[in-house]
């Protein structure tokens, strides 16, 4: 059996949090707390992403773990303001699939030097964000 670390299972826990505020904030349109936890997500993964990714990449490079950071607190904040209705929020859903592009490119251009839980990991959740962007934009 494998055993995770702690920064595996705070990433992957930190990542569910913010895919259940989406949801319950698209179906809950009249309550901004799902907003307001996806803003804290954002925060998390903007802040200290470089450092809860290290339990999938270990061995990375500060600069693509910060990357990643980035383009999750991105991905994230275009959540929040897709959930508060801000203005803008329209474009920024837009753009948000070249972020999630990105990350899975990142993913692939780092595939032999990452182990293959991680691989799969950063796998799984670029591609579930790249479709729950293209869910929002399709349903408007």
């Amino acid at each position: 059996m494998k055993k995770y670390s702690p920064l595996t299972i705070a990433s992957t826990l930190v990542f569910l949090a913010g895919v259940v505020a989406l949801i319950f904030g698209r179906a809950l349109t009249n309550h901004s707390i799902p907003g307001y936890i996806l803003l804290s997500i954002s925060v998390v993964y903007l802040f200290s992403g470089w450092y809860i990714f290290r339990g999938y990449y270990p061995e990375g490079h500060p600069l693509v773990l910060l990357l990643y950071s980035y383009i999750y607190a991105s991905v994230f904040m275009s959540f929040a303001m897709i959930v508060f209705v801000w203005p803008l929020s329209r474009t920024i859903i837009c753009v948000a699939p070249l972020w999630a592009l990105l990350h899975l490119l990142v993913t692939y251009a780092i595939r032999k030097r990452i182990a293959r839980e991680g691989f799969i990991q950063f796998l799984v959740e670029g591609s579930l964000m790249l479709v729950l962007i293209i869910y929002l934009i399709i349903k408007g």
